[in-house]
């Protein structure tokens, strides 16, 4: 039966992957990881089906794994930006070194 389009394997692989990245990453607190969760489970429904078709893959083979590997992929970078945005020291010194600024 599908949900919002996907498959039961590939749901469970969104979250699994997700799940276990959280719990193995350093705790942000309850609601990063709630959001690191959803933005995860978010992406990889918006992303796998054009990435499976962008790299010329098989969707019956591919598209669980796919989906396991964006959802890691987007988790990983919320939560990169959520440390980010914590701290406004972070985001200057961001800023400035992506404008060439140094250290």
């Amino acid at each position: 039966m599908p949900f919002f389009g996907h498959d039961l394997a590939f749901w469970l692989a969104a979250l699994g992957a997700t799940a276990v990245k959280i719990i193995l990453s350093p705790w942000l607190g309850l609601w990063a990881g709630v959001i690191s969760l959803v933005s995860a489970l978010v992406l990889a429904m918006i992303f796998t089906d054009p990435l499976v078709a962008y790299l010329n893959l098989n969707p019956d083979s591919y598209k669980t794994a796919t989906a396991a590997l964006v959802a890691l992929t987007g988790e990983g970078i919320v939560r990169w930006l959520l440390r980010l945005v914590s701290d406004p020291t972070k985001i200057l010194a961001f800023v400035k070194a992506w404008r060439g600024g140094g250290k």
